[in-house]
């Protein structure tokens, strides 16, 4: 029996930033390895989701005071005013 890996556990949720506590440091910007996170400095961020592939670097270097970045169950699709879903 092969193991099925987390990959497809990663491919079963979303990242969201949650703009009541993201305070636009930009930690996770830099971080993001698909350019996937974007925004202005001292503001809110975004993830394009269409980008974004799931690896969980934005939460690991997410500040923990903020701990701004949610994992969500499913897949999330960019809203109309690429604002997260």
């Amino acid at each position: 029996v092969r193991s099925r890996g987390l990959g497809d556990v990663y491919k079963r949720q979303s990242y969201r930033v949650a703009p009541e506590k993201c305070r636009g440091c930009q930690v996770c910007v830099k971080a993001c390895p698909e350019g996937a996170i974007s925004g202005e400095k001292k503001s809110p961020q975004t993830i394009d989701q269409a980008k974004c592939v799931r690896c969980g670097i934005c939460i690991e270097k997410c500040p923990p005071k903020f701990a701004a970045i949610e994992c969500v169950p499913g897949v999330l699709e960019n809203a109309a005013e690429g604002r997260n879903a």
